[in-house]
């Protein structure tokens, strides 16, 4: 039975970055429910990251997001929604994400 996660709020984050950044412990992972959690190293980035099974594979795999506060939580939240679409058609969202990333440097200028 899944957990029941208390969503992330911008105020929580906030807090708990400043709370890593005078601990220096370890890293830290903020989840914010359906894959998708903020890590928080120890220099004190914060990254968006989204676990997944591959469709294919059935293996565990993770996907970056983006770095916090440039990548704001709402915008990781559709990143999220836009990832279980694909996951719900048998896509994996790494491949697809390679695949955009190849066609961008394709289209050139040259």
């Amino acid at each position: 039975m899944p957990r029941l996660v208390i969503s992330l709020t911008d105020s929580k984050i906030k807090s708990a970055i400043s709370m890593q950044k005078k601990s220096f412990e370890k890293n830290i992972k903020l989840s914010d429910g359906g894959g998708l959690y903020l890590l928080l190293d120890r220099k004190g980035g914060a990254y968006w990251r989204f676990d997944y099974i591959r469709p294919i594979s059935k293996k565990r795999a993770t996907i970056a997001i983006g770095i916090y506060p440039s990548c704001t939580l709402a915008r990781a939240r559709a990143k999220r929604s836009e990832f279980r679409e694909l996951l719900a058609q048998n896509i994996d969202p790494a491949i697809q994400k390679q695949d955009k990333q190849s066609q961008c440097r394709n289209n050139s200028f040259r």
